[in-house]
């Protein structure tokens, strides 16, 4: 009977998650933790203000952030998206959950670190985890969501609020805190965005880690149950905001906040489409306390003698190297949907055209070349191997124009449209990064050596893990170079010779042109890379460059090389990217931090040389000519 009531307990906290306690008494729990309280006293003294005063503003704070759980909410939450999901998606494509099941079950705190594209983001996690049997989690939302009557209602259905920046405002931490607290010590599942917002271009942005650091500061602190960190993939077909993400790209809408009036209007446009499926995938759970174990040596005294506001170093770079481990996840479980791997084809055609024949090929190529080399164990490939199915499923998705031709159809998009399908190849590029990347090199060569290419590409493959979230580290890459260089071979893509050569596919077969489109999905990566090393090198004689000035120099060459291109990307020329570059750089010892200055080591020369050779003689020249144009010493 014991053993029975144990396990009883065990499933009723899985499925349901702890005893909920009345909003006001959990209120009141705030106020009395002994840090809240030390912040009360401080913020009176500071602002001159009485304690009463102080301990109001502190409940204030405390009201704008609980989530209110109500079960009728729920209810009706449940009704009204089981409708919406039929309405807008095809299905909802699941994947591992009998891992996360195990999970939940073994008595652990469970962090959910989903990746963020669409406001559905919010809703979807938590009505499959419903629809499963397993406990809802509360969900991190942003304060600009807490608007009339959604506000409300989401956070009856879970939600807690929390603002974009806590600086300055020492008593909103305090309480904040607790409330983590409180939420890891009862049991309480969580789920928040580890990239802080929404993508705007597919891709997933640097981590923020502020609120990481407070659930891991909770966690190895002792207030809870072992921890463990779930990453999720959730990826669409079609994002029901790329409209809105493509205007803010290009600048000719300012982000602002939500509204009534704009969930009105927006609604009546997305309940007249469709947008495909939906995958969500649960990645491989990241063990809190054994990842500490491993990269954080004597955690249990550090944190023990950690005080409230406190973030030293050592748990900033932990924190951080923790937030590139579950972007890293995410990436590993993401599903390869046939609207992503048509949009790869697609848009990596010269003028974004393509004979139907040659995309079916390609297409079924491809899918081959995602089963026989992998990304990962938890990576899914296309369900469907048959090119001809792959075009058909992601047809109506891309919007294609099929333009008649007595030899043959061939496929395009408006120009508008295909800078909207690029946010869809964002989400699963990184897929195909490595065997891309091995690709290139034979871009312009008809042959070269094996040893030849590995040893070239794993020098640049620390500037696509650093953009992609790539799941190798750096002294891993060789031998995963190795495995997409055989992948390529059992799929034809690429030839040996009796010596061991490689060689490329002949001109004019379906294995040479797969071998094209799939050289063009890391281009534009291999382009940007160009531009920063030959501009850095460009500043050899100098020896350093301003760090600011230089990321200017490297967006505004990359927006004129766009121009001379004709590329239409907006994301092409994101100063972001630029900045992970030279963050990169700094990491492999290229270049040398030094204030607000960038020293340059001199092996950057031959990095410059490695990457011009993957481009075509057209790019090499206008990069050549770019940074060789007087106004760049002038600034």
């Amino acid at each position: 009977v014991r053993v029975l009531r144990i396990h009883f307990r065990r499933q009723r906290a899985a499925t349901l998650g702890p005893a909920l306690s009345r909003r006001s008494q959990l209120i009141n729990s705030l106020l009395a933790d002994a840090d809240v309280q030390q912040a009360i006293e401080d913020s009176a003294r500071r602002d001159k203000v009485s304690t009463a005063a102080a301990r109001s503003r502190a409940r204030d704070y405390a009201n704008e952030i609980a989530a209110d759980y109500s079960n009728i909410a729920i209810g009706f939450m449940l009704r009204v998206l089981t409708w919406l999901w039929n309405r807008i998606y095809d299905g909802v494509d699941v994947r591992h959950l009998a891992r996360l099941r195990a999970t939940t079950h073994d008595r652990r705190e469970v962090i959910y670190l989903p990746s963020h594209r669409s406001h559905m983001d919010y809703l979807l996690v938590s009505y499959i985890l419903y629809q499963e049997g397993l406990a809802l989690p509360q969900i991190a939302a942003g304060v600009n969501l807490n608007f009339w009557p959604v506000g409300a209602l989401l956070r009856r259905c879970g939600a807690f609020y929390l603002r974009r920046s806590f600086k300055g405002d020492r008593l909103y931490t305090a309480v904040f805190r607790a409330y983590v607290d409180v939420l890891i010590q009862r049991g309480q599942p969580m789920k928040f965005y580890p990239e802080g917002g929404r993508s705007r271009t597919g891709r997933l942005l640097s981590p923020k880690t502020g609120m990481l650091s407070m659930a891991v500061t909770s966690a190895l602190g002792g207030k809870g149950a072992p921890a463990a960190i779930v990453p999720v993939y959730i990826g669409y077909d079609r994002v029901m905001e790329v409209n809105k993400y493509f205007d803010e790209l290009r600048g000719t809408r300012v982000k602002k906040g939500e509204s009534m009036g704009d969930l009105v209007r927006g609604s009546t446009k997305v309940l007249k489409r469709k947008y495909g499926r939906v995958f969500v995938s649960f990645g491989e759970p990241i063990d809190l306390q054994a990842y500490a174990d491993a990269h954080l040596p004597d955690w249990r005294d550090k944190m023990r003698a950690l005080e409230m506001d406190s973030r030293p170093r050592w748990l900033q770079d932990f924190v951080a190297t923790l937030a590139e481990r579950v972007m890293e996840s995410i990436n590993a479980t993401a599903t390869l949907n046939a609207t992503g791997l048509a949009s790869l084809v697609l848009l990596g055609s010269p003028q974004k055209a393509v004979a139907e024949d040659e995309m079916v090929k390609t297409l079924s190529l491809l899918a081959e070349l995602a089963r026989r080399c992998p990304y990962s164990r938890d990576a899914t490939p296309p369900e469907k191997t048959d090119g001809r199915e792959l075009l058909a499923e992601a047809e109506p998705m891309m919007r294609l124009i099929r333009v008649p031709h007595a030899w043959g159809d061939v496929l395009t998009v408006e120009s508008r449209q295909a800078v909207l399908l690029t946010y869809t190849r964002n989400n699963v590029m990184h897929l195909f990064a490595l065997p891309s990347l091995v690709a290139n090199f034979f871009a312009h060569a008809e042959s070269r050596e094996r040893e030849r290419v590995l040893d070239d590409a794993v020098e640049l493959y620390p500037l696509l893990a650093s953009e992609l979230f790539l799941r190798w580290p750096t002294e891993q890459a060789r031998a995963a170079l190795g495995e997409a260089i055989d992948g390529l071979l059992k799929c034809g893509l690429l030839l040996s010779d009796e010596t061991g050569r490689l060689q490329r596919p002949e001109a004019g077969t379906a294995a040479f042109a797969a071998l094209m489109s799939l050289s063009r999905i890391m281009r534009e990566a291999l382009e940007r890379y160009a531009m920063t090393v030959m501009l850095l090198s460009h500043n050899l004689e100098t020896g350093n460059v301003e760090r600011g000035r230089f990321e200017r120099q490297c967006q505004l060459m990359a927006e004129r090389m766009a121009i001379l291109t004709g590329r239409n990307s907006p994301e092409f020329f994101d100063s972001r990217l630029f900045r992970n570059h030279l963050q990169t750089l700094v990491r492999v010892g290229l270049l040398h931090q030094q204030g607000s200055k960038l020293e340059i080591d001199p092996a950057l020369r031959d990095v410059a040389e490695h990457a011009l050779q993957l481009l075509g003689a057209d790019l090499r020249q206008s990069i050549a000519h770019l940074t060789s144009l007087p106004h760049l010493d002038d600034g």
